[in-house]
């Protein structure tokens, strides 16, 4: 540590830094605790200060680390300088102590004295000649020189200090007087004589005008400032204003300013003293919303004030603080909407447009109120944005509105407004008692009844609506509620779809007692096993008078305002399969027929079991199946009957001209049948000529029925009676496995001809070759035959397991309950029941 007088401050190297502490500024606020102020930033090897000397007249310390090395601290530019690089004669000496002597009422640097391991020398910075001292070091014990480790200088005599005593060496009679150390050893040694201080010309000190600078002042709250001053600049042009040459690089004393508040028209005046560059003017040392000018003045301990800068009004205190807002009123528009309206404060302390309002709301589940994003007034009156804003504006309304959105319904909520200046939005200020409005209320409305799922197929969803008793009651300002029902399917659409017929209107002046209102709505053609979004919206359009104090014609705004329920889910229960599509029959190139057909679009929520195949051979027969149970991932079926097609004289144009349904089937049952097209034309155009053709058929039997009834009532109702009797049984005869099982032993016996409903059923029976099954292990024998386990390939690559039954004898009765058994299997035509995939009725090989 060092002092320097001039300056009256003291320098010291702590925490890596040189820095420093203004005395000036410990005298003023008689402070115990005073924090030193950075300088600059010393290098690493300076870090390690042994002794610190400083010339004022040239602004510099002389520092000594530990290891020897001296080093010039320029506090005019902030440099740091290794003094052996510019002085030759420090080079390969190690400086072990140095101190500095100012010549009697002399304003000019020391005379620097260095001790090192070879004697004492006085020491020129810049030069290479550094001439001794002559000591004799003989009279300082047996150790001499290696024994001191500080030594001073005080006007004639040297000072030197060893670990155990204090030596004072007289340099004109060369004599040593010796004093014992108290407390050994010494950390640092100082002497101050007469000519230890000499002060340099007082015009070095002088300060400039302050009549042109500026001060810039800001405010703080709503009685303080914030003030910045300006630091004296030395180097002006001024003529008036010029330094001595012996006083440009001196160093300066602390620059103390006064600032003179004075009120604006009238004679009161605050004084406000500090040395600090920006000040801090505390709450309530200023008058509240009062205009002020300010002007400066400076000075500093060797040059007092010369005048002041020219009063400006720099400072309205409280500008950017606006008085509370007034008249707060709370609207309810909706269960989840409150409409706040208020005035603008009377103080604005700043444009309008610069004042913003931050709203904050409390309720009985909050324990302090808190903000929230509202939605502001936008355009006209009524009119309010969608995106919602933490600060609202309220430029040029005479009334300001905000929608506060995201509320509970039927609840007991407290608002507040607080408005604040733009400046302030991003300081998160949340309270000032002096901006903030009186509280208001509001109970949010009940909602106005509520949605059900009542049932659920698979294709529809039934709501229920039940209006709850005097929801709409309590607020007269409600012109009339609006209800309509939305869907959408979950996950999957975003937007909502508004359900047909389903908008209606609340009764007007329920009572809370009376039963409320209800209505059914179905929403049909949905998916099945699907999860749909379902809720409903209420539109509430409300008649209001912002605020009946401040508008004199007490004109009312219609706002209309929006609830949507909470979303609700419901699922469509499993259902069919539909119909498949790209149902084609086509011929390979090999000459074998495939029919080909694409998933369906839809299993019905239930996985896809098999699928079954129906064929007619024109348009006026009757389906006959194909096949059945086939597999759920095949998509073909090779149409395998063709060949008994053949025998019986049927051409493959017979297939091209029949058509061929396919349906799937699941858990839940059998789906829609997708067709083949028939002679090009889509199925549908064929059962549009089916349709007209049953159309004609209908018209002809009625004319033929009234035509009978005028030959003769009871006559035509016996033949009308009979001839419908004789279609229904030749149309519908039943088949008996008696009469098969007779006409079958009759055939064999007298080789009579099969009536046309045996013939059919042995016709449509699918014949199977031996060589497609192969047999891999036999299941039992009984006195029918025996019952084998195999395969059959129903495809070039694709086999199926079968279960093989074999006549034991090729009798006349096992043939006829063979064929009964086989003519009814092949009648079967559900998805749990084995069905018939064949039959080889060759000599010697029934099976």
């Amino acid at each position: 540590m060092t002092s320097d007088w001039v300056a009256n401050r003291l320098l010291l190297v702590g925490n890596r830094a040189l820095m420093q502490i203004q005395l000036d500024q410990l005298q003023q606020d008689s402070a115990t605790t005073i924090s030193p102020k950075r300088l600059f930033q010393l290098s690493m090897g300076a870090q390690d200060a042994k002794q610190l000397i400083f010339d004022p007249f040239t602004n510099t310390a002389i520092l000594l680390t530990k290891n020897g090395s001296l080093l010039a601290l320029n506090l005019n530019n902030g440099t740091e300088t290794n003094l052996e690089l510019t002085t030759g004669c420090l080079k390969q000496k190690t400086i072990t102590s140095i101190v500095g002597e100012f010549i009697w009422n002399r304003a000019a640097s020391p005379q620097l004295y260095a001790l090192t391991w070879n004697g004492l020398m006085e020491l020129k910075l810049g030069s290479d000649n550094c001439p001794e001292v002559n000591v004799n070091w003989e009279m300082f014990g047996e150790r001499g020189l290696k024994a001191i480790s500080l030594f001073a200088v005080a006007d004639k005599v040297f000072v030197f200090a060893t670990p155990t005593d204090l030596l004072v060496y007289d340099r004109l009679s060369a004599s040593v007087s010796q004093f014992p150390i108290p407390n050994p050893p010494l950390k640092q040694l100082l002497t101050v004589s007469q000519s230890s201080q000499p002060f340099p010309d007082r015009n070095c000190f002088q300060l400039p005008s302050v009549s042109s600078v500026d001060v810039v002042v800001k405010n703080d709250g709503r009685t303080g400032a914030v003030v910045e001053l300006p630091e004296p600049k030395r180097e002006e042009k001024d003529e008036n204003f010029k330094l001595p040459n012996e006083c440009q690089n001196i160093s300066q004393p602390q620059t103390q300013y006064e600032l003179h508040f004075r009120k604006r028209g009238t004679e009161k005046e605050k004084i406000i003293r500090t040395t600090n560059n920006k000040t801090f003017i505390e709450q309530g040392v200023l008058d509240k919303n009062t205009d002020y000018d300010v002007s400066l003045g400076w000075s500093n301990r060797f040059w007092p004030v010369q005048g002041q800068s020219e009063p400006k009004l720099l400072l309205h205190t409280g500008f950017g603080f606006p008085s509370a807002p007034r008249e707060p009123t709370a609207f309810s528009l909706s269960p989840d909407t409150v409409l706040l309206s208020w005035l603008p404060p009377e103080l604005l302390n700043a444009p309008a447009s610069e004042i913003r309002y931050r709203i904050s709301q409390q309720s009985s589940s909050l324990v302090s109120p808190v903000p929230v994003a509202v939605r502001p007034q936008e355009g006209a009156r009524g009119h309010f944005s969608t995106p919602t804003a933490d600060v609202v504006s309220c430029d040029e309304n005479d009334i300001c509105q905000a929608k506060v959105p995201n509320l509970r319904p039927s609840t007991d909520y407290h608002f507040w407004i607080l408005a604040l200046h733009v400046n302030r939005i991003s300081l998160n200020v949340v309270e000032d008692p002096e901006a903030t409005s009186v509280e208001t209320q509001a109970h949010t409305r009940e909602i106005p009844g509520i949605l059900r799922l009542e049932n659920a197929t698979s294709t529809s969803l039934n709501l229920r609506w039940n209006t709850l008793p005097g929801a709409e009651n309590g607020f007269p300002y409600v012109q009339r509620i609006q209800v309509s029902i939305q869907y959408r399917q979950s996950a999957v659409d975003a937007s909502w779809t508004l359900l047909h017929n389903s908008t209606f209107t609340l009764e007007q002046n329920t009572t809370r007692t009376s039963t409320g209102s209800q209505h059914s709505f179905c929403i049909e053609d949905l998916r099945p096993a699907t999860t749909y979004d379902y809720r409903y919206l209420a539109e509430y359009h409300n008649n209001i008078v912002p605020n009946e104090e401040a508008s004199n014609k007490k004109e009312r705004v219609l706002i209309t305002e929006s609830f949507f329920q909470q979303v609700q889910q419901a699922r469509t229960k499993a259902g069919t399969p539909s119909a498949p599509t790209n149902v084609q029959l086509i011929n390979d190139p090999k000459g074998t027929w495939t029919l080909r057909w694409s998933a369906p679009d839809s299993d019905g929520g239930e996985t896809i079991q098999n699928y079954a195949v129906e064929f007619r051979p024109n348009s006026q027969s009757e389906w006959e199946i194909a096949d059945r149970g086939l597999p759920s991932d095949k998509l073909f079926w090779r149409v395998t009957w063709s060949e008994s097609h053949a025998r019986h004289g049927s051409e493959d144009s017979d297939l091209t001209d029949g058509q061929f349904r396919v349906r799937a089937a699941n858990s839940e049952g059998f789906g829609d049948f997708g067709y083949t097209k028939v002679n090009g034309a889509d199925n549908a155009g064929s059962l549009e000529r089916n349709g007209k053709s049953t159309v004609w058929n209908v018209l002809l039997i009625l004319l033929l029925i009234l035509l009978i009834l005028c030959a003769g009532a009871y006559y035509t109702l016996r033949l009308k009676m009979s001839k419908r009797r004789k279609v229904r049984e030749k149309l519908h005869k039943p088949i008996c496995m008696e009469s098969i099982g007779e006409q079958i032993q009759q055939f064999h016996q007298t080789q009579m001809q099969f009536s046309p409903e045996v013939q059919n059923e042995l016709k449509i029976l699918p014949k199977i070759t031996p060589e497609r099954v192969k047999i891999t292990k036999q299941l039992g024998i009984g006195s029918f035959g025996r019952v084998c386990e195999g395969f059959m390939r129903i495809d070039r690559d694709v086999s199926v397991r079968v279960a093989v039954k074999y006549l034991k004898d090729n009798s006349a009765e096992n043939k006829i309950k063979f064929l009964k058994e086989a003519i009814l299997m092949n009648n079967f035509d559900h998805p749990n029941i084995v069905k018939l995939l064949g039959v080889n009725m060759e000599q010697g090989n029934t099976s």
